[in-house]
This record gives C-alpha cells, structure tokens and sequence, in this order.
C-alpha cells in the first residue's frame, strides 16, 4: 500500500508523519506545500519528501494518477491541486475550517455568537456570499470554495477524531454516500496524556476556552468564574489567535472582575510547556456550541 501526501510544514506535521510511519513504514511520500528542507528533515528521522516547488505540478501532477492521495486538510490550495485529478483513492485528514468555514458546505451553522450585532452581520454577509457565488458560476468562474465542497464530496475516507463529527458532515450531504470514516487526529492526545492518571481535582488552574473566536462564547461565562473569585484559582484564557475585537473584550471583562486571578495566554505556547501548563489544571470551560479545536 503506497501513500502521496500533500501537506503543509506546521505544528501538526511531525504528529502526522509519526503516525503514517509507525502504521504503514517506507511506504509514504509526503510532497510539502510549504516549509524548507532544512525545517522539514528535522519533522523525523529518514522519511521520504518533495517540495512541491520541486514540481512542475501543471505536467507533473499525471504521475499521481490512480495513486492513493492523502490531504492533511483540504484547504483551498490543496483541493486547487488536487482538483480534476484521478486518484485511486482519496484520504482527507479532517482540519475542519475546510467545512466550519466555507458557507457553501455549512451555511451559518458555526456563526452563531453571543453579540447579536454580530449574529445579524454575518446574516447579511451570507446573503451577499450566496448572491456572488450564483453570479461567478452563471458567469462560469469555478470559486475556491465551490472547488473545495467538490473535493470534500470526493474524499474516500475521512480521518477525525469523532465519528459523531463524521455523521455532522454526513446531515450536511457535503460527503458522497459510500464514504467512510475513520479515527484520526493531528494531535495524538494518547502521546501527550496519560490515560489512566488521576484527575487533578486538586490542581488550582482553570483553562476557559481554547481561542478569542466569538463563538467560543467565553464572555457569558466570566460571570460565573466572579463568583469563585478569591477561592484560590487561576483562570487561564487562551488567546493567541481569533477575533482580536473580541479577544479584548475578554481581556477587558475579565480583568475587571477577576482581577489577578486572570492569566491570558496570548502566544501559542511549545508543546512540551504546554504540556506543563496542561499538568497544573483542574478544570476546563468550552462553552462553544460545538466542539473547538483538538489539542486544547
């Protein structure tokens, strides 16, 4: 069994590589989107890549023609390269923005926030999306979002980490009816986490949310964390990407009512601190609508 990847040099890609060698080894070749040599031979020790600048990928892109394709994500790019190909079979490792965030797939199902000037906004967004995406087709432009939902239709097998999210996509009808699903994560918790060590009752952090996305809805629970306020916890919130409006309206609320008990993270963090971090919490909030994020 012979595997092409098509992939991005980010934080999920060692993970990646590491588990496709542990479960099928030397038998993967893993074409690099972005990323340099030099960054991407440090991912792991002797595997086999290209870069795609390496590529002529207009004349070359025939040699993957009736080969196993697996795309970690299918973003824009890499369902653009993809697109019109004729593979054997495609294997798309789930992100999720590639549904949460084209509204030809999803609609406003994700858009739902707290601030209901918002909720109207994205509301009139929506319409004016759909109206140009029916114009640029009766006009024969093929949009980037129209050509992902093409290839998410495409996609054989589905690797997430829920099967209940799997289902979600199947509701949505954006997957062909005879594919299937299997479990698959970008960040192996197994490898960071010990399963069967004791819940850290007693640890004194609690972690609110994963991100200053709206519809993480971290400012309605802040409220509720005042009345615990002085009790000996910390309230962490992690803030390094997403709405930067909102992001200071939870700074703002927050340290007004929690004071010093308020701790924002407002850079991503290395693993292994992290990890650390992770150690010394008791609790975690996510009071989003629908799971957020994998790692957090």
């Amino acid at each position: 069994m012979e595997f092409y990847h098509l992939l991005e040099y980010n934080k999920f890609a060692a993970a990646s590589i590491a588990q496709f060698e542990s479960a099928f080894p030397k038998e993967n070749h893993y074409i690099f989107l972005k990323g340099t040599k030099e960054e991407i031979e440090a991912l792991h020790p002797n595997f086999d890549f290209s870069l795609l600048n390496d590529w002529n990928w207009k004349s070359d892109r025939h040699k993957l023609e009736s080969k196993r394709i697996v795309a970690h994500s299918l973003n824009h790019r890499i369902s653009r390269l993809l697109y019109g190909l004729k593979m054997k079979e495609l294997v798309w490792l789930v992100y999720g923005a590639e549904v949460y965030n084209n509204r030809l797939v999803n609609g406003m199902d994700s858009w739902k926030s707290d601030k209901w000037t918002e909720n109207l906004k994205q509301y009139v967004d929506y319409q004016w999306y759909l109206f140009k995406s029916l114009a640029a087709r009766l006009r024969g432009i093929t949009t980037s979002d129209l050509i992902q939902k093409e290839m998410i239709r495409r996609a054989d097998r589905v690797g997430l980490l829920f099967e209940e999210e799997f289902e979600h996509f199947r509701s949505l009808k954006v997957l062909k009816p005879e594919s299937s699903f299997f479990p698959y994560t970008f960040y192996p918790l197994g490898k960071v986490i010990k399963e069967e060590a004791a819940i850290g009752k007693e640890r004194s952090k609690v972690l609110i949310g994963n991100s200053a996305n709206t519809t993480s809805l971290i400012t309605p629970v802040i409220p509720f964390l005042a009345k615990q306020k002085g009790l000996g916890w910390t309230f962490i919130f992690p803030l390094s990407y997403g709405d930067n409006d909102y992001m200071l309206k939870i700074e703002e609320m927050a340290s007004s009512k929690l004071g010093t008990d308020a701790f924002f993270l407002k850079e991503f963090m290395p693993l292994a601190q992290y990890e650390e971090l992770l150690e010394e919490v008791g609790i975690a909030i996510f009071n989003a609508r629908r799971q957020q994020g994998v790692g957090n």
